[in-house]
């Protein structure tokens, strides 16, 4: 076996392998992360747009400003 073939493969198999198991652990944490933040919100008067939050909360501002609040958000900045 040619040693720059087995270098490239290594480093492919190694990089999917990394790859695959950060992705894997980001998409297992992202909920288990929301709830715990949810569970104690931070205390600084942050504002937020319409928009921000437009993948967590919905499309609907209503349901935006809801989950702004739960995550600990008690302000609206519209410019």
């Amino acid at each position: 076996m040619k040693r720059r073939h087995f270098m490239k493969q290594s480093l492919l198999a190694g990089g999917t392998i990394f790859t695959g198991s950060a992705l894997a652990n980001e998409s297992a944490t992202g909920n288990k992360e929301d709830r715990q933040l949810a569970e104690k919100p931070f205390k600084l008067n942050y504002a937020f747009h319409d928009g921000m939050f437009k993948n967590h909360g919905g499309a609907d501002f209503v349901d935006q400003i809801k989950y702004a609040y739960e995550m600990g958000f008690r302000g609206i900045e519209d410019n």
